[in-house]
C-alpha cells in the first residue's frame, strides 16, 4: 500500500506507538473484518475498530432497535427506535470514518450462509447473544481457517478469547455441550450492566487490532474472565482439541449437526403476526400468557393476558396444563425471543403452543 493514502492526522496517536507505527497502520487498513451482531457488543467493537482504521467491516444483522436495547447499544438513539440496526450502524460508521468501507449482510446468520459470508474477512468477531450462532460461528471458523475473537455478558459477567488458531481450541471444543434451550438466558431475560458490553466489546475490539497487527500478548489460546461487581479479572489457558476433525468431512457434519439444531429451535411452535394477535384475543378458547418480566407486564399489559415469566414457566406447568384445558396457549414477548424459549420448554412436557412474534 502507497503511504501516501494513509490519513496520517486522523493515525497519528497509533502510529506514534512503536508496537503500531506506519507498517502496523498499513496492516488495519488492508484487513477486513467481519463483525456477527450490532447489539451490546458489535455496538463499541464496530465503532473502535472503524476508528482504528480498519480497511473493511462486514456487518451482520437483522434486528431493528428496541427501546430496551438503548441502554448498552451505544450506536443508536431514541429516535432510532423501531428502524432497522444495520442500516443505522452503516451511518454512524461511516460518519465516524470514510475511510473504513462497510458491507452490509441484512440477514440472519446461518449454515445455509455462514461460510459464504466469512470467506472474503481475516477476522470473525463474535458479537452475538445467540448460542446457535454462536456453534455456527465457530465451526464455520474452524471449515474457513479463520480467527475467532469470541465475547459474551450476561449480568455482571464477562468473557472474551482468540479462538481457532493453531494455539487456541475452536469454539465448539472450548463449550462442547450445548446448553439445552430452557437453560439460556440472554440480556432479555436475565439482565446485563450497560457498562459491561461497552468494556467487554473495547477488549475484542483491542484483540483485533493486536491480532491484527501482530503485537503484544493476545488472548489467543487464553478465555480472560471478568465480573464487573467484584471488579475481578481471570485469566485461564486454553489448550486445543487432542484430534482435530478433518475439515473435508467436518464440512459435512457442520451442515447436518447445525441444521438439526436450527431446526429443534425455530420449528417447535406455530407463529401469530402481533398486527393478528386481536383477531384471536376475544374468543374464550384462548389463554394468552405474558412471558416478560413482571415491572414489563405492569407498564403495559395486554387485556386479558396472565403474567408467567420466563423463569416460572417450568415451574408452573401443571398450573398452564390446567388452565389451557380446551384452549390454545398464545405466548407473549416484545421480540418473541422470551415466547420461542417458554414455547420450548412447553414443547418438551408435551404442550403446543403458539407465539407472538413482530411485525
Amino acid at each position: 500500500m502507497d503511504d501516501k493514502i494513509i490519513d496520517y492526522n486522523r493515525y497519528s496517536r497509533q502510529i506514534l506507538m512503536p508496537e503500531i507505527g506506519v507498517s502496523g497502520q498499513i496492516k488495519l487498513l488492508e484487513s477486513k473484518v467481519l463483525i456477527v451482531g450490532c447489539g451490546g457488543l458489535g455496538a463499541p467493537v464496530s465503532l473502535y475498530l472503524t476508528a482504528a482504521g480498519i480497511g473493511t467491516i462486514g456487518l451482520v444483522e437483522y434486528d431493528t432497535v428496541d427501546k430496551s436495547n438503548l441502554q448498552r447499544q451505544i450506536l443508536y438513539a431514541t429516535d432510532d427506535i423501531g428502524k432497522e440496526k444495520i442500516k443505522l450502524a452503516k451511518k454512524r460508521l461511516e460518519a465516524l470514518s470514510p475511510n473504513t468501507k462497510i458491507k452490509l449482510y441484512n440477514e440472519k446468520f446461518s449454515v445455509n450462509n455462514a461460510l459464504e459470508i466469512i470467506s472474503d474477512y481475516d477476522v470473525v468477531v463474535d458479537c452475538t447473544d445467540n448460542f446457535n450462532v454462536r456453534y455456527i460461528i465457530g465451526d464455520a471458523c474452524y471449515i474457513a481457517g479463520i480467527p475467532e475473537i469470541y465475547g459474551a455478558v450476561f449480568r455482571f459477567d464477562g468473557q472474551v478469547a482468540i479462538l481457532n488458531t493453531e494455539n487456541s481450541p475452536t469454539y465448539r471444543e472450548l463449550f462442547p455441550v450445548k446448553p439445552f434451550s430452557m437453560d439460556i438466558m440472554k440480556a432479555s431475560e436475565g439482565g446485563v450492566i450497560g457498562t459491561l458490553p461497552g468494556i467487554i466489546g473495547a477488549i475484542q475490539a483491542n484483540e483485533t487490532i493486536k491480532y491484527i497487527v501482530g503485537t503484544g500478548d493476545t488472548l489467543d489460546g487464553k478465555l480472560l474472565l471478568l465480573n464487573a461487581l467484584s471488579m475481578r479479572f481471570k485469566t485461564i489457558n486454553l489448550s486445543c482439541g487432542s484430534a482435530r476433525k478433518d475439515k473435508n468431512n467436518y464440512k459435512n457434519y457442520f451442515y447436518s449437526q447445525n441444521q438439526i439444531e436450527e431446526i429443534n429451535i425455530t420449528t417447535t411452535t406455530k407463529e401469530i403476526r402481533l398486527k393478528n394477535l386481536s383477531d384471536f384475543l376475544p374468543k374464550n378458547n384462548v389463554l394468552l400468557i405474558d412471558v416478560r418480566e413482571p415491572f414489563e407486564f405492569d407498564l403495559n399489559a395486554i387485556k386479558n393476558s396472565v403474567n408467567i415469566p420466563l423463569y416460572s414457566i417450568s415451574n408452573k406447568i401443571k398450573e398452564i396444563s390446567v388452565s389451557s384445558k380446551n384452549k390454545k396457549i398464545i405466548l407473549y414477548c416484545n421480540t418473541g425471543d422470551r415466547s420461542r424459549q417458554a414455547a420450548n420448554i412447553l414443547k418438551a412436557r408435551n404442550i403446543n403452543s403458539f407465539i407472538v412474534i413482530p411485525d
